[in-house]
């Protein structure tokens, strides 16, 4: 679908020309594959090539968004869209979307839940292939309301996007919209779709970087095995509101939180979970006896939770045989 510009270029300049020797015709068809076989991607206009350095640059997801907000408005469209599809195995993302739709459409995007509405979304998650906008339209009523919605709110009627498959299984999408009609969309797809695309990786790269938490492979190591408990015990808790107010048996609450905190290197202990989730590291624990299910009542919760949990497992065992006896 996205031609090199230098191949469209060549193309339409040659179109119905009869008069063009056929020497001349081979040696611009071979000008055009030393420009696409380019080990450093050349694009057609000079501000996209400076979009492209900012892009590899950016340190904050703001810069991010401003920069694929230029490259659009530069080829004829009026918004830029980096969204996360599919985490993967990569660490949790505290941004999942970064836009330059306007605040207005974004709140009623969340307040009707357009993302399980939303065929734009649905047509990403299917495939990493680049599609028009009218491609992933439908007739049903729920999604035709949804379009009429958006571009009532200067999203636009047509658009390109297209998705990207990275490492660790991580899935993202890159859009943009325009509320010029299909013909100019066409027009600026024709020229400049394959610059767009070139973009776009790059925006979904810098956006893996920028969005997602710290990752720190040695973390596991570094939480003891009553952190992790702790931690785990937010995700298993049928309140956790209640477990982060409580006082567990293996230290004050805020003082366990804020160690948690200050090892991983995050600002809240959600986000503490969200990386101990992420990494599997709850696998790593030790069963406790709220875990088990016995046909003998009397060993349950996290009361039982001992001073020396973090001893190893025969030291436990040994520590409950003679409490037992």
């Amino acid at each position: 679908m996205l031609s090199h510009w230098v191949r469209t270029v060549l193309e339409d300049a040659t179109a119905g020309t009869s008069g063009l020797p056929d020497q001349a015709f081979r040696d611009l068809d071979r000008i055009a594959a030393v420009v696409e076989r380019q080990q450093v991607y050349v694009f057609r206009r000079p501000e996209l090539e400076e979009i492209a350095e900012a892009l590899s640059g950016c340190e904050q997801i703001s810069h991010l968004a401003r920069q694929m907000w230029q490259a659009a408005t530069a080829t004829g469209f009026q918004h830029a869209t980096v969204f996360l599809i599919e985490q993967g195995n990569a660490p949790a993302f505290h941004t999942r979307v970064c836009t330059s739709y306007p605040r207005r459409w974004l709140e009623r995007y969340a307040v009707r839940s357009y993302q399980f509405v939303d065929p734009i979304f649905a047509r990403a998650q299917a495939s990493d292939a680049p599609f028009r906008f009218h491609e992933a339209m439908s007739d049903a009523p729920q999604v035709q309301a949804f379009w009429a919605d958006a571009t009532e709110h200067g999203i636009g009627s047509d658009g390109l996007c297209m998705s990207f498959t990275l490492s660790r299984g991580t899935r993202v999408g890159v859009s943009f919209a325009s509320g010029n009609g299909r013909a100019a969309v066409d027009r600026a797809v024709h020229l400049d779709g394959s610059d767009l695309q070139f973009l776009g990786r790059l925006a979904a790269e810098t956006f893996t970087y920028l969005a997602a938490l710290p990752e720190t492979p040695q973390a596991d190591q570094m939480l003891s095995v009553s952190e992790l408990r702790f931690l785990q015990m937010l995700v298993t808790s049928n309140d956790p509101e209640a477990a982060l107010r409580m006082t567990p048996g293996f230290g004050s609450n805020a003082g366990l939180q804020a160690g948690i905190r200050e090892k991983l290197g995050v600002s809240t202990i959600l986000q503490a979970v969200a990386v101990a989730s992420a990494n599997n590291w709850f696998d790593r624990l030790p069963y406790d006896v709220g875990e088990v299910s016995s046909a003998f009542s009397g060993l349950a919760g996290w009361g039982l939770v001992m001073e020396d949990e973090d001893a190893p497992a025969p030291a436990r065992l040994m520590s409950e045989a003679k409490t037992a006896g």
